[in-house]
């Protein structure tokens, strides 16, 4: 994983970097000792050099279901990772949201209230940018256009059928319905997110397959699959180019695991095979020159 990131990068030499949750697999069971392995192994796996930018989404194995959830555990991720639940990153006009999506469950606690404030301070931050009707401290950076939003659960959908990307769940997976909350964004939830934010776009991860929908005023939203090959044998990354009023996407396959698989099998033949011809000619040779002086 470690190779394919890095490789990723130096390929493409990307401006920007989200990974959109689930960093760890028991962040909200982890001991402060272990929560700073996870952390420094992360740092090591995805590391980058400026001028290239990454950010982090929060995900559910990293504090925690809404139920879960508490003020210390949410506290340690975004200290470690520099975020908030909700989050605006702004570059050259365009600018994403990054939202905690376990803290979309709108039932009025004090992570939901919390993140709920902020969003629609942030929506009337956007529209007198869009209008040019407040103080300059109130504007965001640069012209405003519509966000791009960023968060680990899918937005609220039925299940997978309607998702027919390389990259999508089996069969037997996308008939699975859905639970709000669990599977993805509650329906109000999701109403919310749309009308405070009005995105162009959305991205999200957390069912480990690919999808892409279109939902009411025609955004588009691509989950991501996971970028493990312990949890898809076919996993793959988005690249995304952004203006203030274009975007184009486009996914980017890595090798199955059956091919590595091959590939290691292949390489270790090759190797053997290289030690047993050495040796065997080595044996030969030596036999040779003694037979050359009788």
């Amino acid at each position: 994983m470690k190779r394919a990131f890095q490789t990723a990068i130096s390929l493409h030499n990307p401006e920007l970097v989200f990974v959109l949750g689930d960093l760890f697999d028991e962040g909200l069971w982890s001991s402060e000792t272990d929560f700073n392995t996870y952390v420094k192994t992360f740092n090591d796996i995805f590391s980058i050099i400026e001028p290239t930018k990454l950010y982090v989404v929060v995900g559910n194995h990293d504090i925690g279901f809404h139920y879960r959830m508490t003020p210390y555990l949410e506290r340690r991720f975004n200290k470690a990772f520099n975020t908030e639940s909700i989050t605006l990153i702004s570059k050259r006009n365009v600018h994403f949201v990054t939202v905690n999506s376990m803290a979309m469950e709108m039932d009025g606690c004090y992570f939901c209230y919390t993140a709920e404030q902020k969003l629609k301070e942030l929506a009337r931050r956007m529209k007198c940018s869009r209008e040019k009707t407040c103080s300059k401290n109130m504007l965001i950076e640069g012209n405003y256009s519509k966000p791009v939003l960023l968060q680990h659960f899918p937005l609220y959908r039925t299940n997978d059928m309607t998702c027919n990307e390389p990259d999508s769940a089996p069969m037997a997976e996308k008939i699975k319905i859905f639970r709000e909350g669990w599977d993805c964004l509650k329906k109000d939830a999701t109403k919310k997110l749309l009308e405070i934010l009005k995105p162009r776009v959305v991205f999200n991860g957390h069912t480990h397959h690919g999808c892409h929908m279109i939902h009411e005023n025609y955004v588009h939203e691509f989950t991501l699959p996971s970028f493990n090959w312990r949890n898809k044998y076919n996993p793959s990354f988005m690249l995304a180019q952004f203006t203030a009023d274009f975007y184009a996407v486009e996914t980017c396959h890595m090798p199955q695991e059956y091919t590595i698989v091959l590939i290691y099998l292949l390489l270790i033949f090759y190797f053997l095979f290289k030690i047993f011809y050495k040796r065997k000619w080595s044996f030969f040779k030596r036999k040779y020159n003694s037979n050359k002086y009788i």
